[in-house]
């Protein structure tokens, strides 16, 4: 499926560009529910399949993503990589561990988003049921891993690699792990900011009616960005509000009260903006 017959693939935002146009979007894209790909998968192996994607690190100390290839082949001691140079290096040894497990100043800069969400994981062995600190909480790591595979590795609405605990923000209830663009994607489609040209149940109307960590009872705690642990009943107390800004330095204050008016924006400096260019008279 392409755009023009150039061999270039039609991107989920490229179906949308031509739904916000008013121009015609292939059947593919307006008659298949259900979660899409946000992207090509990197690493495919020769029969076209998508095999479990491992790390490997070159003589360098960058990891890689890596998967078996033949003995015989030319390219199975190379490393190849499009933004490293030389572009290939011999790899430093024969151990190779789970992305996940690949620390991010050691991981190469032009697959950081391609691979899961480095969090250290204090347990080697199987995960507990529940496990909270003398807080009573639950800790940001535990809960990382326990969705991480409850969800088979992968994004809740999508095939790629997660990297982000995506929550209700209005309930503050835990949904699930997300990728970058899912999550983005997320925020823009539920506030109406983002098209949708696909039929329902759109992937992100399901992954809201049965979230992955829903079965679980965590919550997010109330005025705090990036936590380090998750409460095991709903918040109380008041709650602050958080500024979003939008493109064009726009800020927009989110409200759980729909019905009421919005937050002013913040009043300009005194004296208005700074021209350097003229002097007073």
């Amino acid at each position: 499926m392409t755009l023009d017959g150039s061999g270039k693939p039609l991107t989920q935002d490229d179906a949308e560009a031509l739904a916000g146009r008013g121009l015609p979007v292939p059947a593919a894209w307006t008659a298949t529910p259900g979660p899409l790909p946000c992207r090509t998968p990197l690493v495919r192996s020769p029969d076209g399949t998508v095999p479990t994607v491992l790390a490997r690190r070159d003589i360098l100390g960058l990891y890689h993503p890596w998967v078996p290839l033949p003995a015989k082949s030319r390219a199975a001691d190379l490393r190849r990589c499009q933004w490293c140079r030389p572009r290939r290096q011999p790899w430093l040894d024969d151990t190779v561990i789970h992305p996940a497990y690949a620390p991010y100043r050691q991981r190469c800069p032009g697959y950081i988003e391609e691979w899961p969400n480095y969090t250290e994981r204090l347990i080697a062995g199987p995960l507990p049921d529940q496990l909270v600190n003398k807080a009573g909480r639950i800790p940001r790591w535990y809960a990382w891993w326990r969705l991480y595979e409850m969800q088979d590795e992968r994004c809740a609405t999508c095939d790629r690699p997660p990297q982000a605990i995506d929550h209700c923000h209005q309930s503050l209830r835990l949904r699930g792990l997300l990728c970058r663009d899912c999550n983005a994607r997320e925020a823009l489609y539920q506030r109406g900011f983002r098209l949708c040209v696909h039929p329902a149940p759109y992937c992100f109307e399901a992954y809201w009616a049965t979230p992955p960590a829903a079965a679980l009872g965590w919550y997010w705690p109330a005025n705090t960005l990036r936590p380090t642990s998750f409460l095991t009943s709903p918040p109380t107390g008041p709650r602050r509000t958080f500024p979003r800004y939008r493109a064009g330095g726009v800020i927009e204050w989110p409200r759980s009260d729909r019905n009421s008016p919005p937050h002013p924006d913040p009043a300009p400096p005194p004296g208005g903006p700074r021209d350097e260019g003229r002097s007073g008279a």
